[in-house]
C-alpha cells in the first residue's frame, strides 16, 4: 500500500515536467474472484504519459460482495474488497482515434472476509477510443494476483478517461 502512495505522489507533481500528458479514469468492473463468481466493482485511476509513451501510474477499486450465494451462505455476504496497485505501462499509436495499451506493477488487495491485505502483481491491456480531444472511453482487461500462494483475480473494466496536457 505503501508503494501506491509513493507513487500516486510521484504523478501529482509529474504533470509539471515537460511533454506529459495527465489523464484521470472511472470505470465499472466485473470482477472474477476465486470461486465467487463474477462480482460487480468500481475503480479510479490516475496516470502520467510520457512523450514517448510511457505511463506510470495507480488505481483503487472496491469490488462488492453484495450477497452470498445460495450453496455457501456465509460470512462472503456484504463484504467489499478493496484493490489498490501502481503501475507503469505503455501506450501505441496515441495520436490515432485508437490507442493501445499495456501496463504491469505490484497491487495490493484487501479482504476483511479472508487474510487481510495480499501484495501481488498486476497486468493489464486495453485500448482508449478518442470520444473528444479531452475524453476516451476504455475498455480494459487486467489479471491480479498474489505473489506467494494460489488464487487470483480477473478483471474487465469499462469507463471514461479524462486528459488534460
Amino acid at each position: 500500500m505503501r508503494t501506491t502512495i509513493c507513487l500516486v505522489l510521484l504523478m501529482l507533481a509529474s504533470p509539471a515536467l515537460a511533454q506529459s500528458t495527465s489523464q484521470g479514469a472511472v470505470s465499472i468492473a466485473a470482477a472474477g474472484v476465486g470461486d465467487a463468481g463474477l462480482r460487480p466493482g468500481v475503480f479510479a485511476a490516475i496516470q502520467t504519459i510520457r512523450s514517448r509513451g510511457i505511463a506510470i501510474g495507480a488505481d483503487v477499486g472496491l469490488i462488492v460482495f453484495p450477497y452470498a450465494a445460495r450453496s455457501t451462505p456465509h460470512a462472503s455476504s456484504g463484504r467489499v474488497m478493496v484493490v489498490g496497485s501502481g503501475f507503469i505501462g505503455r501506450y501505441w499509436r496515441r495520436s490515432t482515434p485508437v490507442a493501445p495499451f499495456i501496463n504491469a506493477g505490484l497491487s495490493a488487495v484487501r479482504d476483511p472476509d479472508c487474510c487481510g491485505t495480499s501484495l501481488g502483481w498486476r497486468i493489464g491491456a486495453g485500448l482508449d477510443y478518442r470520444l473528444r480531444p479531452w475524453l476516451q472511453l476504455r475498455p480494459e482487461a487486467s489479471v491480479l494476483a498474489p505473489l506467494t500462494g494460489e488464487g487470483g483475480i480477473l478483471v474487465g473494466r469499462i469507463g471514461l478517461v479524462f486528459r488534460r496536457r
